[in-house]
């Protein structure tokens, strides 16, 4: 297991570990490490690595985090062509049970943890060291190793959106079929040749309507439009969205006017799978997942090929995903950090 960097790293050697002085070392200040076990030795090692030196038998690291031992890694000190030798058996059984303070150890494939939870060990074969920390420190350890995993794929996820939004982009600005269209003529009977007309809702920006070539505007967008029809008769038109869709239908004077087939059942189903993180990931799924699901309708709205539609859909979901998974590993590595 990696020991980070920016932690500070205390090599302690003793012969027989002693349960008190042992078990007394985790949680405590570098000062009273001192007061146990004496002053340290003057070394030229790096990242003001101390060490103290007490017999011949074991290397005892202490790893420190806001000046509290968190960590402790035993390596036996007698070395084969300077390399350290194994850690016996009994050793380890010795290790566990003075640090067991009354509790079991339980076995898995990972390591041992004790039965209150707030110990942890694993036996590192490369390096031929046994780990012991708090539950605290492991959390955030495996949290940074998943994060240093997941770093490569993220930055994979992100190109892979900027490049969709990018072809989407000069696509839609090179060939009007590739994005959903501006405005939709809108027949009502009473306006002919005026150019009624809804224009589509854009990124920063809500639709409305247009009528002799001017946008029309209401107070609220719940409020319908009042318009007046080649004979001066005052009509009502309003806007009934679909909270799955990106284009709304139009009713005026009781009658609904669809501006657009509506999509399949199964078109729907296949834009709203990023919706699945709201139930996985929570707020932050939510967002990332109905960002992700309204983009996908827009995609299946606009005028693109069918394959290409299924193509830059699941691309888009994928990449979702992707983002959530990294962005979970952040925010849960932030919490643990300074939670």
């Amino acid at each position: 297991m990696r020991i980070c960097g920016y932690l500070f790293v205390v090599f302690v050697a003793v012969g027989v570990v002693g349960g008190p002085k042992a078990q007394a070392c985790l949680g405590q200040t570098r000062a009273q490490c001192e007061v146990l076990w004496g002053k340290p030795v003057p070394t030229q090692a790096e990242n003001d690595t101390v060490f103290f030196v007490i017999s011949d038998d074991l290397i005892v690291g202490v790893q420190f985090r806001d000046d509290k031992a968190t960590t402790l890694f035993f390596q036996n000190k007698k070395r084969s062509a300077d390399v350290a030798e194994e850690l016996s058996d009994t050793q380890i059984q010795e290790l566990l049970v003075d640090f067991s303070q009354g509790h079991q150890w339980s076995r898995d494939d990972n390591g041992w943890t004790r039965d209150d939870g707030q110990r942890v060990a694993s036996y590192v074969g490369r390096q031929k060291i046994l780990l012991m920390m708090t539950k605290d420190q492991f959390d955030r350890e495996r949290a940074s190793m998943i994060l240093r995993r997941l770093r490569p794929m993220l930055g994979g996820a992100f190109a892979v959106l900027l490049c969709l939004l990018g072809y989407s982009r000069f696509r839609s600005r090179n060939d009007p079929k590739q994005s959903l269209p501006q405005e939709f003529p809108i027949s009502i009977p009473g306006f002919e040749g005026r150019g009624l007309a809804y224009r589509a809702a854009g990124t920063w920006s809500g639709g409305n309507l247009l009528l002799d070539g001017q946008a029309l505007k209401r107070r609220w967008s719940w409020q319908p439009y009042l318009l007046r029809d080649n004979v001066g008769r005052e009509v009502q038109v309003r806007l009934r969205h679909n909270p799955v869709d990106t284009v709304p239908r139009i009713e005026a004077d009781g009658k609904v006017i669809n501006l657009l087939p509506p999509l399949k059942f199964y078109e729907y189903v296949f834009c709203g799978i990023p919706l699945v993180l709201l139930h996985l990931g929570g707020g932050l799924g939510g967002l990332l997942g109905a960002l992700a699901s309204y983009r996908n309708v827009r995609t299946f709205r606009s005028e693109r090929s069918l394959r290409t539609k299924y193509a830059v859909v699941t691309l888009t979901t994928g990449a979702t995903i992707l983002i959530w998974l990294v962005a979970a590993v952040i925010v849960e590595l932030l919490l643990t950090e300074f939670g």
